[in-house]
């Protein structure tokens, strides 16, 4: 079960503890001052300046100016301390070429909106989108002014979403939206409403926009006192249910970790006596479970060494094999077989050279990589039919429940702006989500076999030779085969004194050769592990229009 869970618990807490700043720009856009000056014939003369920190190296800024429909925007200009700037411009978007490393940079947007200001029965509206949720940078503190080209006595404001309730009137009827913070991915709509006789030249469209305004101001309010009574309602939740949920979660893990170190004690056998060579599994399949799922060359020569000692292939001389068999007793080896002395020996008779020679040409390399990978993946497929594992369905299901159950408490203190109880809340859903997914303690039995394997390899790293001398052929061929699957054989100055042939019984040659034979051939295919699959803007603003701003 270890094994299972380092990759995903990994993945999981680097993701939550890795710091937010990692994932931030190397700038930020420190104050936003829009001025937008209402024009007699209807245009509107915008000024915006805009202030970024660049902590990094940068060859400008950009500004997103998406129109609403049936409006232009012309004369886009920038300047920095009265000087021009370069701009270049692609649809929407505005490029100001201005490069920048490491410093402040306050650059002034020039431009004029055409068609934006409509002249109604009851007055003049200037309704605007000055970003839009296409916007992917935060403004730090943000105002917007709008201007009537004459005092206005008659004024009406509304400002939408982020800009609801930042609006102030002055005497002269000049509306100042301070909205302050601004994050990325909002919408925040302005709207005045001036006398028509201060815009001359404009045809009166038929209806009425007043009426529509304090409407939709009496919605606005509505909707805020309901947003805050469901926003009480939702941290009163929150605050209940995070806490007991994530003691839940806890508890259960603990009393699961508990349960399985247990178990856990209960299967282990001493590590003093004789060790066990244990029979209950094949010598790759051993391999995959107790030492590493991802199989290699080593773990190739193993399986050679047991395709051997079963007598499905006899040894002639160091490099020299024949085939005497293919009826094995696992599928594993069946591929194994067939591919070295069908494909690469074309026929009884292998030579381990002519598997370095197969592997160094290009055209049948997939085929050795599809060989190998079959075999690992027929492997793994022995284990999982040896049921080492508890799928444990009822606590898999229970903990996806609660992954899911919590994903809509996420959801639901998201909507309504409590963002720590919905971290806390996706927190509880990744874990529980992690745990439906990979959740497999060991049963008794694998923990027994895994413990035997590991205990054999760890007496061999200093095996008494009487000891050794003791065991049976078969069992001698079964350790070494093991040994030399875990790489460690090449390296043993113990087993290295025990390489001879009346030590292995019926190998009369080295194993450790075979294994670099089988290095170079994977070297030369690039195969690194067989059995590792088989382990088990359009605008968001008003009609239309928007945009953001960013660097590059």
């Amino acid at each position: 079960m270890k094994q299972k869970w380092i990759l995903p618990f990994s993945i999981f807490f680097a993701l939550i503890l890795m710091p937010i700043s990692v994932f931030a720009d190397d700038f930020s856009i420190s104050d936003v001052e829009i001025k937008a000056l209402l024009q007699e014939n209807g245009t509107v003369q915008v000024t915006e300046t805009h202030t970024y920190v660049f902590e990094d190296d940068f060859n400008g800024l950009t500004r997103e100016l998406i129109p609403k429909e049936g409006t232009s925007i012309d004369g886009f200009q920038a300047f920095e301390n009265g000087r021009k700037l370069d701009v270049e411009r692609d649809d929407n978007l505005y490029k100001v070429h201005r490069p920048a490393d490491d410093e402040t940079v306050t650059v002034e947007l020039l431009y004029t909106i055409n068609g934006a200001i409509v002249s109604y029965e009851d007055g003049a509206q200037f309704y605007w989108p000055f970003f839009s949720d296409d916007n992917e940078t935060d403004y730090e503190n943000m105002t917007i002014t709008i201007t009537p080209p004459a005092p206005a006595d008659e004024a009406e404001f509304l400002g939408y979403d982020e800009a609801f309730e930042s609006g102030q009137l002055e005497s002269d009827g000049t509306v100042v939206f301070a909205l302050g913070h601004v994050p990325s991915g909002k919408n925040g709509d302005i709207r005045v409403i001036y006398e028509n006789d201060l815009f001359t030249g404009l045809a009166t469209a038929n209806g009425t926009v007043r009426d529509a305004i304090r409407q939709d101001r009496e919605d606005a309010v509505e909707d805020a006192i309901a947003f805050e009574q469901n926003q009480s309602t939702a941290q009163s939740f929150g605050s209940v249910a995070v806490p007991v949920g994530g003691a839940s979660l806890l508890g259960l893990f603990g009393i699961l970790f508990g349960r399985s170190r247990k178990i856990k004690r209960e299967a282990l056998e001493t590590k003093n006596g004789t060790p066990v060579v244990n029979d209950e599994l094949s010598i790759p399949a051993a391999l995959y479970f107790s030492h590493s799922p991802f199989l290699n060359a080593n773990t190739l020569a193993a399986a050679m060494m047991e395709l051997i000692r079963k007598g499905y292939v006899l040894q002639h001389s160091e490099k020299e094999f024949e085939l005497l068999s293919s009826k094995t007793e696992y599928p594993h080896e069946k591929v194994l077989l067939d591919f070295l002395f069908n494909e690469v020996g074309k026929g009884k008779i292998l030579h381990l050279d002519q598997l370095e020679r197969y592997s160094e040409n290009e055209k049948v390399q997939p085929v050795y990589m599809q060989a190998v990978s079959e075999h690992g993946k027929l492997v793994a497929e022995e284990v999982k039919e040896q049921h080492m594992y508890d799928k444990s369905p009822i606590i898999r299901w229970s903990a996806a429940f609660v992954g899911l159950l919590f994903g809509g408490v996420a959801i639901y203190t998201g909507i309504y702006g409590l963002e720590m109880w919905m971290a806390l809340s996706l927190f509880i859903t990744m874990a529980a989500a992690i745990f439906a997914a990979f959740y497999s303690p060991m049963t008794v039995k694998g923990h027994r076999i895994k413990q035997q394997w590991k205990h054999l390899k760890a007496a061999m790293d200093d095996l008494p030779e009487e000891v050794w001398n003791s065991w049976s052929a078969d069992k001698k061929q079964r350790a070494y085969a093991y040994y030399v699957g875990t790489g460690a054989a090449e390296s043993s100055g113990t087993m290295h004194a025990f390489r001879t042939q009346e030590q292995y019984g019926s190998l009369a040659f080295d194993p450790v050769f075979m294994m670099l034979i089988f290095v170079a051939a994977n070297n030369n295919t690039g195969t690194a592990s067989a059995a590792s699959s088989a382990s088990v803007g359009g605008g968001g603003g008003i009609g239309g229009g928007g945009g953001g701003s960013g660097a590059f």
